[in-house]
């Protein structure tokens, strides 16, 4: 596709000749727009019968627009490549952090399992602990109960001894 001087398209496209865009014949003026279309002409191999300082000074121009423009192209590529570069970077980042995520998120589970077995286990033997300090303390009573029926007896025992009611 050809461009006008400055790198502006054709307003056909490229596909005629060197009729230039509205934007550029109204930006320009018609005095400029036909020595760029002569200069464009000489540029793409055609011939102009007008050659002068201002054709000149209209090339010089138009030299230093396209290097304006082909730095700008430069800049913004590297602008294109530095943000698919930090794009990149992101999506890697995202993707580690949703990594992460799942992993913390396994781990909570299995310490969430891990609880509710805990769990169970401190009732059962909470409840296995009740039922042996039930049992210790009905042993403990009938312990005490059988302390007590002893020194009945004992007593009972000293005082037919000492009444001389042995029994023998």
């Amino acid at each position: 596709m050809e461009r006008a001087p400055c790198g502006l398209l054709y307003s056909d496209g490229g596909k005629r000749g060197p009729e230039l865009s509205p934007q550029w014949n109204s930006s320009r003026g018609s005095r400029a727009a036909s020595a760029s279309t002569a200069s464009t002409l000489t540029s793409l191999g055609g011939t102009s019968s007008r050659r002068g300082s201002g054709e000149t000074s209209i090339a010089v121009d138009n030299e230093a627009s396209i290097r304006e423009i082909k730095d700008a192209l430069v800049e913004v590529g590297e602008k294109y490549r530095k943000a698919m570069v930090s794009n990149a970077q992101l999506d890697n980042e995202k993707n580690n952090l949703m990594y992460q995520v799942d992993t913390l998120k396994d781990s909570l589970t299995e310490l969430e399992e891990l609880l509710a077995e805990s769990r169970r286990e401190y009732e059962e033997k909470a409840k296995d602990h009740s039922i042996l300090q039930f049992q210790f303390n009905v042993m403990k009573e009938t312990l005490k109960l059988s302390e007590e029926l002893l020194n009945v007896s004992t007593g009972h025992h000293r005082i037919h001894v000492s009444l001389g009611l042995g029994m023998s």
